[in-house]
């Protein structure tokens, strides 16, 4: 069949399509509610409740086309993982929109039933944690099928029979397509079913699919796109897929530089569905060689979100050179809000490494955060009148009576703790990165919370504070 695929032009009007609702790191069934009863109006979709959560949220599913061959597409199993939520109601108001792109339509609804299940894990989307609400892994669930929420998805693949499965995740932005610094924007899988790995023809077409979407998203992100680890895992829902005859595809949303909240890895997942939909519904992956799969780089995680070369450290009257890898993990308040927490993740001879932020410092030698003069009573009395000099002073970690139920985001560069805190401030693996860089006794630099900030720039810096429980 004629490629009726113009991946470029769609990627050029990709805001026409992207759906504004739906921004930021944390998604909720609230957020997709009222996009799911708009499309319930259009006649092009069936949408309708497949099932209930362990805390009886609904899990929705929404049925486009009626063509022979069917795909099932679900998001969100991890309830923390929403780039591929967003993308796939990108992907439907593309499918429901009238322009020149019509024909590449019809050949999807023409030859294609494509169900999506958008959100199949509400209870941890709720709170933006990885497992359901009787804390366990759905994708690890897929033999015993003890949550509500993987017998709805069993049930689905057992009714629907799809020829094709898309398994839809995030991972974290500190992978890289191989063993380079450039980050891994997405990485694929096609799972095996079995210990040997064998290829049969229904893993075949997965990796047919997979090199198809890679020859199309390098155009965009040349480098960055990586294959996922394909040990098997005989508990996961890929796996099984695969072996009960699903042609499965696992994509993985990773990283890309400054896109905290990863709206530029959703355009790139909205451009891998349309790619991998048009290539299933016109067939042209039985053209495509799937040993080419197999040279797409594995993902390895050799990232950090910060990298600081050639330190000088001193020990006991020696000077020692190391590096050190700082990384900043999502947490969420008591409000919902995501924060982030940078650790020191390793230290040493990280020469084989790369970040997405990387600062030679030779000269500069590596100091504790000292401690401001004066203590506070409550973290809502904390004022600060000139945080420039206390940062220049390395005055970083501030004291409270208060106590300290649960980690949360501060506004102003520094490190609260409560004063009776068994706090070490230790520089070393594990522990919070806040500490100082010198160079002829000025204090040129600091780390705050895992963000690298100068300290003689008065220009507003990306740095986040921190309140820890100890």
């Amino acid at each position: 069949m004629k490629n009726v695929l113009q991946i470029n032009e769609i990627y050029s009007r990709y805001d026409t399509y992207s759906e504004k609702s739906l921004s930021g790191r944390i998604i909720k069934v609230e957020n997709i509610m009222p996009l799911l009863k708009g499309f319930s109006a259009k006649h092009l979709f069936e949408v309708k409740v497949i099932g209930n959560s362990v805390k009886g949220k609904p899990v929705h599913s929404i049925k486009f086309g009626n063509g022979k061959t069917k795909v099932l597409m679900w998001t969100q199993m991890h309830g923390d993982e929403p780039t591929a939520t967003k993308a796939v109601f990108d992907l439907l108001n593309f499918l429901s929109a009238a322009d020149d792109f019509e024909n590449l339509r019809k050949t999807i609804s023409k030859n294609l039933t494509v169900q999506i299940i958008p959100m199949l894990n509400p209870d941890g989307a709720e709170i933006f944690t990885r497992e359901n609400a009787l804390n366990i892994d759905i994708n690890r669930d897929a033999k015993r099928l003890q949550s509500p929420e993987a017998k709805i998805l069993w049930d689905i693949r057992e009714k629907f029979n799809p020829d094709f499965g898309f398994n839809l995740h995030d991972q974290n932005n500190r992978y890289s397509a191989g063993k380079t610094f450039k980050s891994a924007v997405i990485s694929m899988l096609a799972p095996p079913y079995n210990k040997k790995k064998t290829v049969d023809k229904t893993r075949k077409k997965a990796m047919q699919i997979i090199v198809d979407i890679r020859r199309e998203l390098k155009k965009f992100v040349p480098g960055h796109i990586a294959r996922y680890n394909d040990d098997f895992e005989p508990r996961a829902f890929g796996d099984n897929f695969m072996r009960r005859g699903t042609s499965t595809i696992l994509i993985e949303s990773g990283g890309w530089k400054d896109d905290d909240d990863k709206e530029f890895v959703r355009k790139i997942n909205f451009l891998a569905f349309i790619t991998a939909l048009t290539s299933i519904a016109s067939k042209n992956y039985k053209e495509t060689r799937f040993k080419e799969y197999y040279r797409i780089p594995e993902n390895e995680k050799i990232l950090f979100d910060v990298l600081l070369r050639n330190l000088i450290r001193k020990i006991n009257g020696c000077e020692h050179i190391v590096d050190i890898g700082i990384n900043r993990t999502e947490q969420v308040d008591e409000k919902g809000r995501i924060f982030y927490k940078g650790t020191i993740g390793d230290l040493g001879d990280l020469s084989t490494f790369f970040g997405y932020e990387e600062y030679d410092l030779e000269g500069f030698e590596i100091k504790k955060a000292e401690y401001y003069s004066e203590k506070f009573k409550n973290i809502e009395n904390i004022e600060i009148k000139k945080v420039d000099q206390e940062l220049q002073d390395g005055k970083i970690i501030i004291l409270v009576n208060e106590k300290i139920p649960r980690d949360r985001p501060f506004e102003l560069p520094f490190l609260v703790i409560n004063e009776n805190d068994n706090y070490d401030n230790l520089i070393k693996t594990d522990c919070p990165a806040f500490f100082s860089l010198y160079k002829d006794n000025k204090n040129h630099y600091s780390v705050v919370n895992g963000f690298f900030r100068d300290n003689y720039v008065t220009s507003s810096q990306k740095t986040y504070g921190i309140v820890l429980k100890l």
